[in-house]
């Protein structure tokens, strides 16, 4: 199957050219469900403003 055409950028792949159904699954987490997906070699961070996270 092949993947959707990029709304960004055509050539490239992205976000976008994602399954919907995955998309919208993603567009359900809340802030709790993604401090969830914190496991070994993967840790979910939240910062307070862009400047701490341009900082980090």
């Amino acid at each position: 199957m092949a993947r959707k055409t990029s709304m960004l950028a055509p050539q490239w792949w992205d976000f976008t050219t994602l399954d919907d159904e995955i998309l919208n699954d993603a567009a359900k987490l809340t802030a709790e469900d993604m401090a969830g997906l914190n496991r070994e070699g993967f840790k979910v961070v939240f910062y307070d403003t862009l400047e701490d996270f341009y900082l980090a």
